[in-house]
């Protein structure tokens, strides 16, 4: 789940205070809670989804965090690393997620230091303007402060100027410095098609320093492949014809092309001319320490991610191999839809790791989606070795997507427990099966402790009422117990009977489908619901 108000929901009776009549919440992520006899390091943190993964010192203590940016909710989670070099540990920190400076972060969001003051600056989608933005970090003694720098990043493109360098909202570019002066260039999809443009940054060739972005289209055809518009499929050796004037390529394509199609026996064929190209994520790395970069690529309707390797030289890139099934000495990635990349030093030990996370919106994994690759190599000749596929999920309350919590006490010991429904878990095929788990206060009522005891609460999974099961709790029939209404995604109310013998609540479900007094079932007026899936509302 990503549901960041989850804390405020839930602890209403703990952490309020009372002022001029209303309530100031403050988020407090000490409550424990076991799971299977473990108690998780960040359970308040609020769940992930659809993650990118940036690195930066977050809190300013001379150590590098995670900067995560949900796509669902677009949401920032930072997590604050923990123990030092070789650790993989971290916390969630409330106050920097919460009051992050910029609210309106869509679509994607990057750290990246493009002024070379080894503080990363903020690089994010322009929603509405097919680009980016990029605010400079000015974060000074312990303020984490950013300041605009622009608020549309343009690119010469040859032999037109245009006024933005175009990324669009469905793909994740790559910012990474491609021939190695030391400012950050670009690798985006371009909009004539299936092929990726390189954006050549030349703060350091006009300015002398990194301090700028000045981009100009230097190939519009990087690597000379094209990826299929209808698959992920990759065709090496293309000559693209279209291509800018006198592209980056020191020793000319076609004798290129002839000779490396002889030496690695391609075919002769060359593709045409693509159409608009739906999404990739691009994630550049140098994999042999060579200098150059390879590509990854991550396609928007396919499970895998394909690496492109470059045979060709820094100002020279031309893609000669690809494995489909990166990285195929280890577990193959196998997230059902749109897996992005993410080059980051997870555990601070020098050496950079690879953690993969789908660049979805719907219909994706969202309780198993940090796949994490620990680099058990260099960093020049990086070998990633998968490690867990639910990369700090597993130690928070991840309930897949749309959580929405209830306090309730089940078992009738004075103490309110902890009822937290979902929108659903993703399974292959699309489904979204709706569960409700069961959190038990095992504390006091004014220092509760929690242990999770059952995360298909009543087996309601299987009582067809399907995804996006929302409870409420109430004596219905005056016999002393409580009994429960589920509201389900149609907007129809499901009455379950407490038949309880003891103090323990057990439901059985009497009425599916209540009617109102005119005899209809499908008309109830759900308030505040946001647009599904995910997220909840209020019956009225």
């Amino acid at each position: 789940m990503t549901i960041h108000k989850f804390w405020g929901a839930a602890w209403l009776p703990f952490l309020s205070l009372p002022v001029q009549g209303q309530f100031l919440l403050q988020h407090d992520g000490s409550i424990p809670v076991v799971r299977d006899t473990a108690t998780l390091a960040m359970p308040w943190a609020g769940g992930l989804n659809w993650c990118q993964v940036s690195q930066a010192d977050l809190d300013l203590d001379g150590e590098k965090d995670l900067f995560v940016f949900d796509r669902s909710g677009n949401e920032v989670i930072a997590l604050i690393h923990q123990g030092g070099a070789g650790s993989s540990a971290y916390t969630y920190d409330p106050t920097i997620s919460s009051t992050w400076p910029f609210n309106d972060l869509e679509s994607w969001a990057y750290l990246r230091d493009y002024n070379c003051d080894d503080k990363p600056d903020l690089f994010s989608y322009s929603p509405g303007q097919g680009g980016f933005s990029v605010h400079k970090n000015v974060s000074s003694g312990n303020n984490l402060e950013f300041e605009l720098a622009y608020s549309l990043v343009g690119s010469n493109y040859v032999p037109t100027w245009s006024p933005n360098l175009y990324v669009t909202q469905v793909a994740l570019p790559a910012i990474d410095d491609m021939d190695g002066d030391g400012d950050l260039d670009v690798l985006t999809f371009s909009i004539f098609g299936a092929y990726v443009e390189y954006h050549r940054n030349l703060s350091m060739e006009q300015y002398g320093t990194c301090d700028s972005l000045a981009y100009e289209v230097r190939n519009r055809c990087w690597g000379y492949f094209s990826e299929n518009i209808n698959n992920n499929s990759v065709t090496l050796y293309d000559s693209c014809g279209f291509n800018v004037p006198n592209p980056e390529f020191v020793i000319g394509i076609e004798k290129a092309v002839q000779e490396l199609k002889a030496q690695y026996h391609q075919p002769t064929e060359r593709t045409e001319r693509a159409s608009a190209h739906a999404g990739s994520t691009l994630l550049t790395m140098d994999l042999d320490d060579d200098g150059d970069k390879e590509l990854t690529l991550g396609d928007i309707s396919h499970e895998n991610l394909t690496t492109l390797f470059n045979g060709g030289a820094v100002n020279d890139a031309l893609i000669t191999a690809q494995d489909s099934t990166y990285p195929d000495y280890d577990l193959p990635l196998q997230l059902p839809i749109f897996p992005g990349a993410f080059h980051v030093d997870v555990n601070l030990d020098g050496k950079r790791d690879l953690v993969v996370s789908p660049n979805a919106t719907s219909l994706a994994q969202n309780f198993e989606s940090m796949w994490y690759y620990l680099n058990t190599g260099t960093d020049e000749v990086p070998i990633f070795d998968q490690q867990a596929k639910d990369l700090f999920q597993r130690e928070m309350l991840d309930v897949g997507e749309g959580a929405y919590p209830v306090l309730f006490d089940h078992n009738g010991d004075g103490l309110l427990d902890l009822v937290v429904s979902n929108y659903g878990y993703y399974q292959p095929g699309g489904d979204y099966p709706g569960k409700m788990a069961l959190l038990e206060n095992t504390g006091t009522a004014t220092a509760p402790s929690f242990i999770s005891v059952n995360t298909d609460w009543e087996g309601l999974s299987t009582s067809g009422i399907g995804a996006a099961m929302y409870p409420a709790f109430g004596d219905l029939d005056n016999d002393g117990d409580k009994d429960m209404i589920v509201g389900d995604l149609q907007g129809r109310m499901h009455y379950f009977r407490n038949i309880a013998t003891g103090q323990v609540a057990d439901f059985q479900l009497i009425t599916p489908n209540i009617t109102d007094d005119q005899g209809d079932n499908g008309r109830w007026h759900v308030r505040n619901a946001p647009t599904l899936p995910g997220g909840w509302g209020q019956f009225a």
